[in-house]
Parts: C-alpha cells; sequence; structure tokens
C-alpha cells in the first residue's frame, strides 16, 4: 500500500504494532519468530497460512495473545508507533528489459497476456526470471 501511494504522489503515514518485534523480544532465541513460527509457539491455530486474511487474523490472534502474557513487563512495547517503510517510486521498465521479455517469449513460444509496455522494472524482471526457471535461457 505504501508503495501504491508512493508511486500516486499521496502519503501514507500509519502507526502501528509490529508482532516482529515483540516476539524477537519475549521468544526464546532458538525458535524461529517467522508468523507460523510465532504462533505454534503461542498455541494460536492458524487456518491458512500465507492467505492475506487468514495472516491478519494469526497476527491479530497472536498480538492479543503477547499483550495478555506480557503488556506489564514492558508496556511501552505495545503503543502504536509510525511504522517506518521507505518505499522508492517504481521505474518503468528500460526498453532493453522490455525487449529480452519480449525475444524470451517468442523463443520458448509464451503468450503473454500482459501490457509489457505499462510494466515496472522490477515487474519485468520477476517475470524473465519466472520464464527463465521454468523454460530455461534462450537457446542460439
Amino acid at each position: 500500500m505504501k508503495r501504491a501511494a508512493v508511486n500516486n504522489q499521496l502519503a501514507f503515514e500509519k502507526e502501528g504494532i509490529d508482532t516482529l518485534t515483540l516476539c524477537r523480544t519475549f521468544m526464546p532465541a532458538d525458535i524461529k519468530r517467522n508468523l507460523g513460527c510465532a504462533c505454534a509457539y503461542y498455541k494460536i491455530l492458524q487456518s491458512t497460512a500465507h492467505r492475506a486474511e487468514a495472516d491478519a487474523e494469526a497476527a491479530h490472534q497472536l498480538y492479543q495473545k503477547m499483550k495478555g502474557l506480557h503488556s506489564g513487563d514492558k508496556p511501552e512495547l505495545f503503543t502504536a508507533k509510525p511504522l517506518i517503510y521507505k518505499a522508492k517510486r517504481e521505474q518503468p521498465a528500460t526498453k532493453r528489459q522490455k525487449d529480452y521479455l519480449r525475444d524470451l517469449a517468442k523463443c520458448h513460444r509464451i503468450d503473454i497476456t500482459v501490457q509489457i509496455d505499462a510494466m515496472s522494472r522490477s515487474e519485468v524482471s520477476r517475470m524473465i526470471d519466472n520464464i527463465i526457471s521454468q523454460y530455461g535461457r534462450m537457446t542460439k
């Protein structure tokens, strides 16, 4: 959302509480602090991992559980703070990138349904990487 705001010259400054910071503070050092491991550690059931709504619900439940257990220990960690995320404005793809993507798609006979000329550098790069990983580089 921040990147979309930056790309459209809009301000997007929000406050929030980072559950990763809480996990780093309150969980043992030998346990991974990703959402799945943190939920397992605090015995929170996840309905579906890596789906936006399910992950948001799990993060909320994790926050509530940690707040109930630890807010008396370090209450300052449970107050909202500005969320810092520096998003760069996306740059349009270069002519060289677009030409290479078209040549790669032609070589592997792939029908690209998106408008290549409207893609950003990172989008074209990601698509090129995906094609190469699936089909390989162009043969001479």
